[in-house]
């Protein structure tokens, strides 16, 4: 049976796992508690659930910062290159793929697990992207905040996302969009600088 914990105020499962050592004397059967999440390759695969409802993001000194229960990613204001939007349809979900210049700030809270997890994050994550899905009400408030950040950012109408096409050259992207481009690349080429798709 599969027992519940508390972390950081979230529900993770634990999973009994069976492990045999053999000591001086004899051979003993542990039983110890696994973290159901797992860190696999250096990767976290569980942090998109800890993006819920009214995640802080603010502004401190020329950053802008998103916040979690395990650590802050710091954005230099000035360091945005290009930022592509894509609704997850059905839902409220969004993914917003960020991309920029200068190097994403990694700061842990509190506790030994969240510096482990954001050591992890510092050593084995791109540092120059932040490819994250959020629910609505967090992706609204964090596209005023880079509204706020790049003049020239074309934010899109969240309500009409179902219906979101652009429409550039031989290509159609359904709900998708293209907020911003530091060097105004269109999207095909946008997403083709960041591998996102193939050359032809």
């Amino acid at each position: 049976m599969i027992k519940k914990h508390y972390f950081a105020g979230i529900s993770i499962p634990f999973q009994p796992t069976a492990l045999k050592f053999i000591s001086d004397n004899e051979q003993d059967n542990i039983i110890y508690e696994r973290h159901y999440f797992i860190i696999k390759n250096l990767e976290i695969n569980f942090l998109t659930t800890l993006i819920m409802n009214h995640t802080p993001i603010y502004f401190k000194d020329n950053y802008l910062v998103i916040e979690n229960s395990i650590m802050l990613e710091k954005i230099d204001v000035k360091s945005f290159d290009d930022i592509i939007i894509f609704y997850e349809f059905p839902g409220r979900k969004y993914k917003l793929n960020m991309f920029f210049t200068s190097p994403v700030k990694y700061e842990a809270k509190k506790g030994f697990i969240n510096k482990i997890i954001c050591s992890v994050f510092n050593h084995n994550n791109n540092p120059y992207e932040i490819k994250q899905t959020y629910y609505d009400i967090n992706v609204e408030r964090l596209l005023v905040m880079i509204k706020q950040c790049l003049t020239y950012a074309d934010i899109p109408d969240l309500k009409n996302s179902i219906y979101w096409r652009t429409e550039d050259g031989k290509n159609i992207f359904q709900r998708t969009k293209l907020i911003y481009s530091k060097d105004n690349l269109s999207l095909t080429n946008v997403l083709k600088k960041h591998k996102i798709i193939t050359n032809e």
